[in-house]
């Protein structure tokens, strides 16, 4: 896409990978140092400046059918590793680990509950996936962002 730089993540196996599309204009990074062993799954950390401030945005492609609570484990030290930069960030991407199910699935429960530790708001809360037998919730934004966690307690939904 003319104006776009696309940044991409491939996959050591033959499905997954993640990309990005970055606008020319604002500056970015590429982060090497957030922590991105996850197991079975691919991410890529970008900080962007937008409007004179900085933030992180993280894709992760997450492999169905693997260990969720190891996945909690590994993005629980990547979430730990973020909260001390002191920045804000978003957290996006096909995880396949469906949110429709944390009342009923422990590790989805405490998948969750990761995520709320470190004061992060989920922005997706309809099902992302509909087919005729069934709905899931397997895509998904989480983030820190002040303005939107601060939002938390009102009565908007998002998406």
């Amino acid at each position: 896409m003319e104006g776009y730089n696309f940044l991409h993540s491939d996959s050591d196996t033959l499905a997954g990978g993640v990309g990005i599309y970055i606008n020319n204009s604002p500056s970015y990074q590429l982060r090497n140092d957030i922590p991105t062993t996850f197991g079975n799954s691919e991410s890529l950390w970008v900080e962007v400046c937008i409007c004179n401030k900085k933030c992180v945005i993280g894709v992760i492609y997450r492999h169905p059918n693997n260990d969720i609570q190891s996945f909690t484990h590994n993005l629980s030290e990547t979430l730990h590793y973020l909260g001390n930069s002191k920045l804000p960030f978003l957290i996006c991407g096909d995880i396949n680990i469906n949110l429709l199910q944390q009342d009923t699935v422990l590790s989805v429960r405490n998948y969750v509950k990761t995520y709320n530790s470190y004061n992060c708001l989920e922005l997706i809360t309809k099902p992302t996936r509909i087919i005729t037998t069934s709905s899931t919730l397997i895509d998904y934004i989480y983030t820190n962002l002040p303005a939107t966690v601060n939002t938390r307690n009102s009565n908007k939904r998002f998406i």
